[in-house]
C-alpha cells in the first residue's frame, strides 16, 4: 500500500515516517553554534549522533530527531562542504522524453536536463535517480517499474579523476549561477543540483505519472558519495543506495585517519570535491570535527538506506565503512525501524560490480522501499570485514528514543505557516543611505516558530571593486617582485597575470593596500595562495576608519581558495596587511565580497514595523524578506535601492503628510524626467523649481490632481546644468526634493 502524498509522507498513521516531502523537515530550526576548528573540543572516539551540539543534552525522542539532524548537516554544510545555495525561481517542463529544469539567480540562470525512461501504463511510477546513468552502476532491469533519471553532473561542475583536485572552473555552471560560491565543494554542489532535479519532477509530476513517494538515488564509487550525500540531504529521498563509496562517503575519517594512507582521507582525498579549508582545519586532527560520516548517514534515518563495499580494493577502506555503518545504525536501531538499514561488505567482483549477495539486498530494497512490497524481509547487514567498531561507539550505543508519538503531534501534517504581508513600502522606492526608513508588515494566522526580517539582497554583492593596489615600500627592491598593476581592477582581471610574489623572508610586516572605485559596503575576502612557495602564518584584513587603519578580520593561515567573512564595513581603502609568514610568499589574487543579507530583526511572531538606520555607503538594490529559515522566505517586499542621495547619483523620496513625491531619473541626464506624486486624497497641487538662490525658474503645475498616483513629465532642456529644489505644494504640506540637472 502506497504512502498518501500529503504536507509530510506517512507510512500510516502513527508510524515512523518512510519518506518526507520537504528537502529539510528541521530547516526553521536555529543553526547551531560554529566555533572555530581551533576553539572544538577533543572527541576521539565517533560523536554521538543524539547529542546536541552545544553538549548540553541528549534528544530523548523522535520528535527531536529533525532538530538534531539539521544540526549535523549544518555543521557538515558548514566546516566539509559548503552550504545549498537558496534561489529565486525554479521552472520545469517536459517534452519529447526530457524534463527541463531551469534555475534562476540574482539575474543568472542555469538548467539541467535529463532523458527520462518511463514505464508503460497509467502509474504512478516509482522514481530512481541514478548518479551519471539512469541507475548508477546498478542492473536497470531492477528498476524496470521506475521513471528512471540520470543526473549529469558536469551540467553542475567538473572534477577532477586524480587526488588534489584542481578541474573545477568558474566557469562551471554552477559557479557562473553562484560566482561567489567557488570555495564550495562538489558534493554541497551536485546535491543542490539532485534537489532541484526533484523539484522538477514535483512540477511535471502530472504529466509522467510520478510518485515522488517513492524516489531512490545510488551511485557508485565518486557517484556513490554522490547518492549519499543527495539521499543525507534532501529528505524527499525514500531510498538511498551507496555502492562502494569508500573514504569521503560511508567512511569515518577518525577510522581512516588512525589506518593510515593507504585509504582516502582528508591528508589525500579529492579538493574539488569538499573545501579546502576542511584539509587545512582538519588534516592530522581529526579528532577536532565535531561530528562523523556516520552522521552524514545517520541523517538520512529514519528513511531507508543501503550500502555495498568491496574489501578486495584497499583503497576504498572498507574497515573504516564497517564501522562507521555499524555505529549509524544504532539510530535506526534507537528508532526501532532496523529493517529499513542494510549493508553487504564483500569482495570477489571488480570494482562497481555487485555480488550475488548485493545485487539480491538491491532488489529486495527496491520491492519494499519502491514498490511497497512489505512482505520482503529487508533486514540484512552482512559483512566480510572484521573490525573492532564497537570500541568506537560503546560510550552511546544501544540508546533509545521515545517512539509513543511519530507524527509528533500534527498527525504527519506541517502546521501552515502564516502569512505574512509588507504594508510598506507597497512600491518600488528609492532610499538613501546615510538615513532612517520604517518598514512595517502585518501577519494572518498562527504560529508557533518565530521569523526574521532580512535585508535581502540576492547574492552575495559582487559590485566590491578596486581601482588600484599599492604594495608596501619594501616589496619593490630587486628581491622581490609585486606585480600589482592588474589586480582585481574594475576589468575584474586576476588569475595568473595578476599573481604577485615575494621571496627571501623579507614579507613579514608588509601590506598590499587595494584603494576602491568608491566608498563601498565590504563584508568578506577570498584569498588564493600559491601554498608551493610559502604560507601566510598570520594576517589581517584592514580598513580605512576614519583616516586610520582599523581590523576587520584577522587571520592565521590563508591557503588555497581561503574565505572569510566579517562584519559589514563601509569603506573605500582596504588593505591585506600580512604579519608571519612560513617561508616564501606567493598569491594568485585577493577579492573582496559584499553583503547577502543582513538579519535586521529576529522573534517575529505578529505584525509589526522597523525602523532601520542605513549606514552611509550601503549602497545595492534588494527586498525586504521575513524568513522562517535560511532557505524559506515568507513573504518579499517590491525591490529598494539604497542610494547615496548627497551625491546626485540618484533619487531621494520624500513623504509629508502622507504625500509621496518621486523623481526619475535623477540626476536628469537627456532633458525629460517624470514627476510622480501619489496623494492620499483629491487636492490642489502647486509644483514649481527653484534655483539655488531661491528664484523661481519653472511653474510645472498648479491645478487640482487625483487621490492615488499623478505623473506629470517634466521638460529640464531650457534649464542650464546645476542643482535645483523641486516644491510640491499642497493646502496643508510642503514636499522638497534635491534634482541634479547634467
Amino acid at each position: 500500500m502506497a504512502a498518501s502524498y500529503a504536507a509530510i509522507f506517512m507510512s500510516y498513521a502513527g508510524e515512523v515516517p518512510l519518506v518526507y516531502s520537504v528537502e529539510n523537515t528541521g530547516a526553521e530550526f536555529e543553526d547551531p553554534v560554529m566555533p572555530s576548528a581551533s576553539q572544538l573540543p577533543t572527541v576521539s572516539k565517533l560523536p554521538n549522533p543524539f547529542e546536541w551540539s552545544d553538549g548540553s543534552g541528549k534528544i530523548t525522542s523522535f520528535c527531536e530527531w529533525s532538530k538534531r539532524r539539521n544540526e549535523i548537516k549544518r555543521e557538515i554544510e558548514h566546516y566539509e562542504i559548503g552550504e545549498k545555495p537558496t534561489f529565486e525561481k525554479l521552472t520545469a517542463t517536459y517534452s519529447n522524453g526530457t524534463l527541463t529544469v531551469v534555475i534562476t539567480n540574482s539575474g543568472r540562470s542555469l538548467t539541467l536536463t535529463s532523458k527520462l525512461s518511463v514505464p508503460s501504463g497509467s502509474g504512478p511510477h516509482p522514481i530512481v535517480i541514478g548518479m551519471d546513468g539512469n541507475t548508477g552502476s546498478l542492473a536497470s532491469s531492477y528498476f524496470s517499474k521506475c521513471i528512471q533519471v540520470p543526473f549529469t553532473h558536469s551540467q553542475i561542475s567538473e572534477y577532477s579523476s586524480g587526488f588534489g583536485g584542481g578541474a573545477k572552473s568558474q566557469n562551471d555552471p554552477f559557479f557562473k549561477l553562484y560566482p561567489n560560491d567557488f570555495a564550495k565543494g562538489d558534493y554541497c554542489t551536485w546535491s543542490w543540483g539532485i534537489s532541484r532535479l526533484i523539484d522538477g519532477l514535483e512540477i511535471v509530476k502530472d504529466q509522467i505519472n510520478a510518485d515522488l513517494s517513492h524516489l531512490a538515488v545510488t551511485g557508485c564509487s565518486y557517484a556513490g558519495k554522490m547518492a549519499l550525500f543527495a539521499g543525507a540531504f534532501d529528505e524527499r529521498v525514500a531510498l538511498t543506495i551507496a555502492q562502494e563509496s569508500g573514504g569521503g562517503g560511508v567512511n569515518s575519517w577518525r577510522v581512516s585517519e588512525k589506518i593510515g594512507s593507504s585509504v582516502e582521507g582528508i591528508s589525500n582525498t579529492n579538493y574539488d570535491w569538499f573545501m579546502q579549508s576542511f584539509k587545512n582545519d582538519f588534516n592530522g586532527k581529526t579528532s577536532k570535527i565535531p561530528y562523523d560520516h556516520h552522521e552524514l548517514i545517520a541523517m538520512i534515518a529514519p528513511r531507508a538506506f543501503l550500502a555495498f563495499g568491496n574489501p578486495n580494493y584497499e583503497w576504498l577502506g572498507d574497515e573504516s565503512g564497517y564501522i562507521s555503518c555499524q555505529a549509524a545504525f544504532e539510530v535506526w536501531k534507537a528508532m526501532g525501524i532496523e529493517d529499513r538499514y542494510g549493508f553487504v561488505f564483500e569482495g570477489g567482483h571488480e570494482h562497481c560490480q555487485a555480488s550475488s549477495k548485493q545485487n539480491d539486498a538491491a532488489q529486495k530494497f527496491i520491492t519494499r522501499f519502491l514498490y511497497g512490497d512489505e512482505s520482503v524481509n529487508t533486514n540484512i547487514r552482512t559483512s566480510t570485514v572484521n573490525a573492532d567498531y564497537a570500541s568506537w561507539s560503546s560510550e552511546w550505543s544501544g540508546y533509545q528514543l521515545d517512539m509513543d508519538n511519530t507524527d509528533c503531534g500534527n498527525g504527519g501534517e506541517q502546521k501552515p505557516d502564516p502569512i505574512f504581508t509588507f504594508d510598506e513600502p507597497k512600491q518600488t522606492s528609492k532610499w538613501c543611505d546615510d538615513s532612517t526608513h520604517t518598514i512595517s508588515w502585518s501577519m494572518e494566522g498562527e504560529t508557533e516558530s518565530t521569523y526574521s526580517l532580512i535585508w535581502d539582497t540576492g547574492s552575495a554583492d559582487g559590485k566590491v571593486t578596486v581601482s588600484k593596489a599599492t604594495a608596501s615600500s619594501e616589496w619593490t627592491d630587486g628581491t622581490t617582485s609585486w606585480n600589482v598593476e592588474n589586480i582585481l581592477t574594475d576589468d575584474g582581471n586576476n588569475g595568473e597575470t595578476s599573481r604577485w610574489a615575494a621571496a627571501d623572508g623579507k614579507t613579514n610586516g608588509s601590506w598590499v593596500e587595494f584603494t576602491l572605485s568608491k566608498k563601498q559596503v565590504v563584508a568578506g575576502v577570498k584569498i588564493d595562495e600559491f601554498v608551493k612557495y610559502g604560507n601566510i602564518t598570520e594576517f589581517e584584513i584592514q580598513y580605512d576608519k576614519d583616516g586610520v587603519w582599523a581590523t576587520a578580520y584577522k587571520g592565521t593561515t590563508a591557503g588555497e581558495n581561503f574565505s572569510a567573512t566579517f562584519d559589514p564595513v563601509s569603506t573605500d581603502k582596504l588593505r591585506l596587511s600580512i604579519t608571519k609568514v612560513k617561508d616564501d610568499l606567493n598569491i594568485n589574487y585577493v577579492s573582496f565580497t559584499g553583503i547577502a543579507n543582513v538579519e535586521l530583526k529576529k522573534d517575529i511572531q505578529g505584525s509589526g514595523s522597523y525602523e532601520w538606520n542605513v549606514p552611509e555607503g550601503f549602497l545595492s538594490a534588494g527586498t525586504f524578506t521575513i524568513n522562517k529559515s535560511a532557505s524559506k522566505s515568507l513573504a518579499a517586499s517590491p525591490e529598494i535601492s539604497i542610494v547615496n542621495c548627497n551625491e546626485g547619483t540618484s533619487v531621494n523620496e520624500l513623504s509629508i503628510s502622507g504625500t509621496s513625491l518621486v523623481i526619475t531619473p535623477n540626476p536628469v541626464t537627456d532633458g525629460m524626467a517624470q514627476i510622480s506624486l501619489n496623494l492620499p486624497s483629491a487636492t490642489f497641487i502647486s509644483i514649481k523649481l527653484y534655483n539655488t538662490l531661491g528664484v523661481e525658474v519653472m511653474d510645472v503645475a498648479s491645478c487640482m490632481m487625483d487621490e492615488g498616483t499623478n505623473n506629470i513629465e517634466l521638460s529640464t532642456k531650457e534649464l542650464a546644468s546645476g542643482i535645483y529644489y523641486c516644491v510640491v505644494r499642497s493646502d496643508d504640506s510642503v514636499n522638497k526634493q534635491t534634482i541634479f540637472i547634467r
